[in-house]
């Protein structure tokens, strides 16, 4: 019998709640789950998959960044850059950790962001040029400018916080009024399965109407719990598609 497949999450309450709810699956009834902390995410070794929680937690991806010596381009799907070095004068966090990934030898990062907040992304005092935006309608048709074809030649790992995708919960501080469609979001993925996938890791949604009552004025949709409740099974649901994909991208 073949081993399972292994997701790794962290022990965030949002992703331990994502994972238990991703457990109860038939799909992913042959995956292990397996919790771990930042530290032991910079062991990993190999190709590898990765859950996180709330869009708070997204620099949970830099620790989970391959820590070896071969060229690798690491792709940000999220509405935010996370490039913003100089925001609060803060070390590695949430606004930040995809910047600190480009700091890696031989890595590559790549953008992909919803189009009209490119020209915001860009305006900020803290963009750094050198991290270029790739066109989300050239991957999915396949027909790339050189750019993006010098970006894409390596493995890939890429990172997906799902406040790119409209009405999903998040908290109401990361929402923004361009995002893609879960249909949208699943082609993009798709033009990019054809490249190779090293690392794989997701998160940013909650359903904290649950499991924090006490923030719950801070929740998109909580005047509609049963509408939320929707939504959170629906963003579920596309974060069990991406995992199945990247399980099947990184095996072998």
């Amino acid at each position: 019998m073949a081993a399972p497949k292994v997701i790794y999450h962290t022990g965030s309450v949002d992703a331990e709640y994502t994972v238990e709810r991703l457990k109860a699956k038939r799909s992913m009834r042959n995956v292990a789950f397996e919790r771990m902390r930042y530290g032991d995410l910079t062991e990993l070794k190999g190709k590898a998959v990765m859950i996180w929680g709330n869009g708070d937690e997204h620099q949970a991806s830099y620790y989970f960044d391959w820590p070896g010596s071969e060229p690798l381009t690491k792709i940000n799907i999220d509405q935010h850059s996370d490039i913003y070095e100089q925001i609060g004068g803060e070390a590695l966090y949430c606004g930040n950790h995809f910047l600190y990934s480009t700091y890696r030898p031989k890595r590559k990062g790549a953008l992909l962001l919803p189009s009209r907040l490119i020209k915001g992304e860009m305006s900020l005092p803290c963009y750094v040029e050198s991290i270029p935006f790739l066109n989300p309608n050239n991957i999915i048709k396949g027909k790339f400018t050189e750019v993006e074809i010098q970006m894409l030649k390596d493995p890939l790992h890429i990172t997906i916080d799902l406040d790119i995708v409209d009405m999903f919960p998040v908290l109401d501080e990361y929402v923004g009024i361009n995002c893609w469609s879960d249909n949208y979001l699943m082609q993009v993925v798709k033009g990019l399965s054809s490249n190779e996938w090293f690392r794989f890791d997701v998160g940013g949604i909650t359903w904290e109407y649950e499991i924090y009552p006490e923030r719950k004025d801070q929740v998109r949709h909580i005047t509609k719990p049963a509408y939320s409740k929707k939504r959170y099974e629906e963003a579920l649901r596309i974060m069990k598609r991406l995992l199945l994909i990247a399980l099947e991208k990184t095996s072998g």
